[in-house]
């Protein structure tokens, strides 16, 4: 739904009970039941977040896949995966993972906090019983920029057996967007890099020609519905900041206003990262990606993309748990703000206008 009130209305009809925090103008909705995502954020009327127009706690193809923020965990295939079979032939959402069974918990004044309790599963038959909490608030920061939200959002893995969970799970953070119109995905990079350095690692597929390059201490992707494919970039060179800009959907006859999102995170360069293009060969034993990007080929309203934040693999005793936060702004700019407004809150500049959706 591209707009707050549609998105209330499609989950009252869905008999979906939801959460809406609001500060004046800006918002953000959290869907208890549907793994507990952030369905939706945004400034005013308009909603920054894709969301299905079918809505279930039912299998993936039938509106379990929802939309909005949620919380995965990596690595997706290999011998330790979560998602694929051991043979990678076979893929599945497991449903005690999402939607899970989140429930809502005590939380710190203006933090809304929901916790679901399950046994991950991997390919090579481990099973690690765990918690999962995800929590997020409105920022306490008010920003600059008038047309700008900023909420806060952390998850958290705890480790609920009596062993030692050494490196096998990661927290990963996916945020569905809109994508019916082309949108350009961009990373931040720790440093220059040459131009046609592949420092982007593609999945599944080849990319396309041209939806991809270079400039600076950017990495872009372009994305649109249609087309599948999808990116990582390794812990080592990315410095956690992962942006996508499209142009504003509800702003009538203005081509001039676009939507900026970003989520900001931690990244350890050292750091084992589960989530990788390939476990097989000498690619088997190179680090995971921290970043990812991914166009979807559903198109219409069904059309989106992915920004996709991964933590650290840490090792956790019975007990002990591991927290993983993200920052996620939502701006509308016009495209001459872009740059200067970029280069203001992200402390980083030189934001390619060529690789800017047009």
């Amino acid at each position: 739904m591209l707009t707050k009130l549609g998105l209330i209305a499609l989950l009252e009809a869905s008999g979906l009970a939801f959460d809406l925090v609001e500060s004046g103008s800006r918002w953000m909705l959290v869907a208890p039941g549907l793994g507990a995502r952030i369905m939706g954020a945004g400034i005013d009327e308009e909603n920054a977040f894709w969301v299905s127009p079918e809505l279930s706690q039912g299998p993936w193809d039938k509106g379990g896949n929802a939309g909005g923020m949620r919380t995965w965990l990596a690595p997706e295939s290999g011998p330790g995966a979560f998602f694929f079979s051991s043979d990678g032939l076979d893929w599945g959402v497991p449903p005690d993972l999402d939607p899970g069974n989140y429930e809502a918990i005590s939380a710190l004044t203006g933090w809304r906090n929901y916790c679901t309790v399950l046994k991950a599963s991997a390919a090579d038959g481990a099973r690690f019983p765990i918690s999962i909490t995800r929590s997020m608030r409105l920022s306490e920061k008010v920003p600059a920029h008038p047309a700008t939200l900023v909420f806060d959002f952390r998850h958290e893995v705890r480790n609920l057996g009596t062993s030692t969970v050494d490196q096998r799970i990661g927290l990963w953070s996916i945020l569905q967007l809109p994508c019916a119109e082309v949108g350009t995905v961009f990373f931040a990079l720790t440093s220059m890099h040459a131009e046609g350095d592949s420092c982007l690692r593609p999945y599944f597929v080849a990319l396309p020609p041209g939806v991809s390059g270079l400039s600076g201490k950017w990495a872009w992707l372009r994305v649109r519905g249609g087309s599948r494919y999808k990116v990582g970039l390794g812990a080592k060179d990315s410095n956690g900041t992962v942006l996508h800009i499209r142009r504003s959907s509800i702003t009538g006859s203005d081509r001039n206003s676009y939507l900026l999102v970003a989520m900001r995170f931690a990244v350890d360069p050292a750091g084992v990262y589960l989530d990788k293009p390939s476990h097989m060969g000498t690619e088997a034993l190179m680090n995971g990606d921290a970043a990812q990007a991914y166009s979807d080929p559903g198109k219409g309203d069904r059309a989106f993309c992915e920004i996709e934040a991964h933590s650290g693999a840490a090792c956790l005793g019975p007990g002990e748990s591991d927290i993983s936060e993200i920052e996620v702004t939502v701006a509308r700019l016009k495209r001459n703000e872009l740059a200067e407004y970029v280069s203001e809150r992200f402390d980083i500049g030189g934001l390619p206008p060529s690789a800017l959706p047009g």
